[in-house]
């Protein structure tokens, strides 16, 4: 017992050290080193309307297309602007609330599935990565998709776990919420419907009756949650769907790739970047060249070499869970495969450039897996 108590007082003391260092990469001076640049302003304008009573149904312009998100970004932000007097440092200090919160999740998952010592050490991670403290620093509505994305995920897996009555539905509400911040959310519905499908499968509890029961929950939270957006389609003649099918099955599904890159090199520099950009710091790669000099060489060597021995373990863990018959822990394993491969498959059909703040809804990831891999080995 004296053991177990002096664990869990170590435990809960590097939690709280992870925390509070996390809490100061993303507060610390904060109003001096926020990104304000055009859509930034633009979304302190709109929202500075929203308080004066100039409600919107439509969030900002989608970085890929021409077309346009929902709004529930700014409805986010409104609260924080006014606390702070129409001042951008509030909504940016809820961003950096959030990041920090993430953190904390990213620690409670990763016990969840791995242990405790995995946890630990993934939210470490993820608490002083340099790219994840830059989008945890500035207002901007891609930069809650790492939350979000963790929270739909686990909540679906609790749902599968347990037979949760009104879980479904929230799902739903959350994942119309999510389409709403970045539409690369729908790389996220793919692996959310392949894990429920994959997971019932495992489970044999796959049946006509219980799936239908589970979409119209689902359905009929989405349209809660992505409401705001369908009333502007419905009110203005589904002018952004048009968009956004036109986007899909002209730009992306017919026209070649921006660059002469090929589907399995975009897949790769996909699956080096979430090691490389996220842990490991390497530069973007338009700017340096591993050619360049040793040191460049062995950095990207070394990343290499830290993608691989997690990846390898984790793949190891989770066929000895299924070889065993551990449903639950082959569960929990699965769902970190379904969202790291499938996430990683899905950017090679993307067909322009790839900027880092894409791999939003995957941020969580890399530091899962190698948390794992420092705690197994």
């Amino acid at each position: 017992m004296k053991y177990l108590r002096r664990f869990i007082s170590i435990e809960c003391f590097s939690l709280v050290v992870i925390l509070l260092g996390a809490a100061f990469l993303r507060l610390y001076r904060i109003g001096d080193y926020l990104t304000f640049l055009g859509d930034e302003g633009r979304d302190a304008l709109v929202v500075k309307g929203i308080l004066e009573g100039d409600l919107t149904l439509l969030g900002p312009r989608a970085s890929a297309g021409d077309f346009f998100l929902g709004p529930i970004y700014y409805y986010f932000m409104a609260p924080f602007l006014w606390l702070w007097q129409l001042d951008p440092v509030g909504p940016a200090i809820m961003i950096a609330l959030l990041g920090t919160v993430t953190v904390w999740f990213v620690y409670f998952v990763g016990k969840q599935f791995f242990g405790t010592y995995a946890g630990l050490f993934a939210a470490a991670l993820y608490a002083v990565s340099p790219v994840v403290i830059a989008y945890s620093r500035s207002s901007w509505n891609p930069n809650a998709m790492p939350f979000f994305s963790l929270l739909l995920l686990f909540l679906l897996y609790t749902a599968l776990k347990k037979k949760y009555r009104f879980r479904m539905l929230i799902i739903g509400i959350l994942f119309g919420i999510t389409m709403q911040l970045h539409y690369l959310a729908v790389f996220l519905g793919v692996i959310l419907l392949t894990y429920y499908i994959a997971a019932r499968i495992l489970e044999k509890k796959l049946t006509l009756a219980s799936g239908l029961s589970d979409l119209w929950k689902v359905t009929l939270g989405f349209l809660i949650g992505f409401s705001p957006f369908l009333a502007f389609e419905v009110r203005h003649g589904f002018p952004n769907l048009q968009a956004i099918f036109s986007f899909i099955f002209k730009s992306t599904l017919t026209n070649g790739y921006s660059t002469d890159a090929s589907f399995l090199s975009v897949v790769w520099d996909v699956l080096y970047r979430l090691f490389g950009r996220l842990l490991t710091r390497y530069p973007p790669p338009e700017q340096v060249s591993v050619q360049a000099s040793q040191v460049f060489a062995f950095w990207y060597f070394a990343t290499v070499v830290l993608a691989f021995v997690s990846i390898v373990i984790f793949l190891f863990q989770l066929y000895k869970f299924y070889k065993e018959r551990n449903t639950e822990k082959t569960l929990q394993y699965l769902l970190i495969f379904l969202w790291f491969f499938i996430g990683v498959i899905l950017f090679g059909f993307y067909k322009k450039q790839i900027h880092d703040y894409y791999f939003g809804f995957m941020f969580p990831v890399p530091f899962l897996l190698v948390g794992n891999g420092i705690s197994s080995l």
